[in-house]
């Protein structure tokens, strides 16, 4: 895990390697994909203060992911789900739409702070997204929010 080394103003465009975020290397993995020799998926956390809604969130957070990235403007999917005991969404899209990287984002709010999580796999081959996906459920399913 790398820290983040600044805070997040709520509004910045958010990369997985940027200075605001809390980085969540996975280790590198034998055979886990087809055109390179190792591969492993890259997460990525941050918080900050908010008033507004889970939709909202995810609303604006769509929006950002388009202006800011080669993302579509809405997810393939978006299902409901709990981090840490609290009402949560997890989205999924290819940034860009046609071929691009899964890229999976969960969202929640916990005593007025929201809570965002991503994950990426750089290999980016479709064959690895459904561990890609089982990585992500397991990381948000143990996310502990604070009291």
């Amino acid at each position: 895990m790398i820290p983040a080394q600044a805070t997040w103003d709520g509004a910045a465009p958010v990369g997985h390697d940027d200075p605001i975020v809390d980085q969540l290397i996975a280790p590198e993995v034998a055979n886990r994909c087809k055109t390179v020799f190792a591969c492993g998926p890259i997460a990525w956390a941050l918080a900050a203060p908010t008033a507004k809604s889970l939709a909202a969130l995810n609303a604006d957070t769509d929006a950002s992911e388009a202006r800011d990235h080669p993302c579509p403007p809405t997810p393939e999917s978006q299902d409901p789900t709990k981090i840490g005991g609290e009402a949560a969404s997890l989205s999924a899209k290819h940034c860009p739409m046609d071929g691009g990287l899964l890229v999976l984002r969960a969202i929640a709010i916990h005593k007025g702070v929201a809570y965002y999580f991503w994950l990426q796999d750089p290999a980016n081959e479709r064959e690895v997204e459904p561990l890609d996906r089982a990585d992500f459920d397991a990381l948000i399913a143990a996310v502990r929010l604070p009291d």
